[in-house]
């Protein structure tokens, strides 16, 4: 006897390439296909949570900096320059005397004239830094450290 299959079931077989007679997937797909709605959402919720995450987080993959804030050279307190990456205690210091010996800084990259900051320090810091505006950040900045490098041996 020849059941009569629903269109909402060939629809199925097409899809999964299952033979809902036979019970067998058939050879253009191997896979098995789901049984009920549930095995198939048990599979679905977590790719719809990621996905979901992903939209809900706007900026998720912006420039940390901008989600950070600035600090305004010209204006900063000990406390507010202590916030950028590597800047501690004496080096917050040497820039406020730094300033106020010479007046505002017209540029962020005249910060190297400071002792202890070099090219290098300075283009880790320098998308937090700025020479006008409020100071916005608020929460100390770390940034991860470079991977020592092992020496092979050729």
């Amino acid at each position: 006897m020849d059941l009569a299959i629903p269109q909402a079931e060939r629809m199925r077989e097409a899809a999964y390439g299952y033979d809902l007679r036979s019970k067998k997937t058939s050879v253009w797909n191997q896979h098995q296909p789901f049984e009920t709605k549930g095995e198939m959402m048990k599979h679905l919720i977590p790719i719809v949570i990621v996905v979901a995450a992903l939209i809900a987080t706007p900026g998720a993959f912006a420039d940390e900096a901008s989600q950070a804030g600035k600090v305004n050279l010209n204006t900063a307190s000990a406390e507010q320059l202590q916030l950028l990456p590597r800047v501690g205690p004496s080096l917050a210091q040497r820039i406020i005397e730094f300033r106020d010996a010479n007046g505002a800084f017209r540029g962020v990259n005249e910060l190297v004239a400071v002792k202890g900051i070099g090219e290098k320090s300075l283009s880790k810091i320098l998308p937090y830094l700025s020479v006008e505006g409020e100071t916005t950040l608020v929460k100390k900045v770390r940034l991860p450290r470079a991977k020592a490098q092992k020496n092979e041996k050729s």
